[in-house]
């Protein structure tokens, strides 16, 4: 759980905090991942063509790339 930093009383609560907080970061990012997958699935049925590339945003690459490497850091 994400404790409310005013009650953040100890090294552990601050630590099991971030942890949660990294944790649900990740798990938006792979649910982001799904839904790009699924707006290139519908363009493909949509336009009947072959796949087309959507650019991912630079500032969502950047975000999880470093947070992938401050996760494997903090482990």
């Amino acid at each position: 759980m994400i404790r409310p930093l005013a009650y953040c009383e100890s090294i552990n609560h601050f630590e099991h905090s971030i942890d949660t907080i990294d944790n649900r970061i990740q798990e938006l990012l792979e649910l982001r991942k799904q839904y790009v997958a699924g707006h290139k699935a519908l363009q493909n049925v949509e336009a009947d063509e072959s796949p087309e590339f959507i650019p991912e945003n630079d500032s969502i690459h950047a975000l999880n790339s470093m947070i992938t490497a401050s996760l494997h850091q903090s482990r």
